[in-house]
């Protein structure tokens, strides 16, 4: 089942591969200003014993060696010879 990503939402999962207490609570994908990002959340509780989430968004996860990537860079690329200094 694909879910659609709608602009400026997240989607989450519980995530089944935590192993750790390090690993977040739940994973997923999110889409923002159209730009798609990993999401991950964390359930935490404050010092005063209120519980709240925590969730951070990171660039895709690209497996090494993917060549399915085809990630643009903003840097433009020069021959040595083209430089004049």
């Amino acid at each position: 089942m694909a879910i659609e990503l709608k602009n400026n939402e997240i989607v989450l999962f519980k995530n089944s591969y935590k192993t750790k207490d390090a690993h977040p609570h739940f994973r997923g994908k999110c889409l923002v200003e159209g730009v798609e990002k990993d999401a991950s959340c964390w359930v935490n509780t404050s010092k005063k014993g209120d519980k709240y989430l925590k969730v951070k968004l990171d660039k895709p996860y690209v497996k090494e060696g993917d060549s399915s990537n085809t990630s643009t860079s903003s840097v433009a690329e020069f021959d040595k010879e083209e430089i004049p200094f």
